[in-house]
């Protein structure tokens, strides 16, 4: 669970993984509104007293323990979705699986789909 300070600017979040680390307090408070669905248009995120000082949602405001939770499970998310933008970039272009197919080159479509498997085994799911 998250230590909770009010005047620290940083809270100290423990992963799914296990691993602690310091995240600024106005990032964890955005994650964890968007993780459970709630607009925030026009308040304060630089800590929780400010939020709820500047609270302008139709939505009744979660607690703290409940957004730092929240905002907890979204980096997890994130993470958990990282590999799909790592091997996004380092895919092989299409073109050279389609030239090979055109060509019926098998050499040139096996050399395709090699390097999207070595991408696969570099950025694997969930890691």
């Amino acid at each position: 669970m998250a230590q909770i300070t009010s005047l620290e600017e940083f809270y100290t979040v423990t992963r799914t993984a296990g691993n602690s680390e310091s995240r600024p307090k106005q990032q964890i408070l955005g994650l964890g509104l968007r993780k459970l669905g709630i607009t925030f248009n026009g308040s304060n995120l630089f800590n929780y007293e400010t939020l709820s000082d500047t609270w302008a949602s139709e939505f009744m405001l979660p607690s703290e323990e409940e957004l730092v939770s929240a905002g907890t499970l979204a980096l997890d998310d994130i993470d958990n979705e990282a590999y799909k933008r790592l091997r996004a970039n380092e895919y092989p272009d299409i073109r050279e699986y389609l030239d090979g197919i055109v060509k019926g080159d098998q050499a040139q479509i096996q050399a395709y789909i090699d390097a999207c498997q070595a991408v696969k085994a570099k950025y694997p799911k969930g890691a």
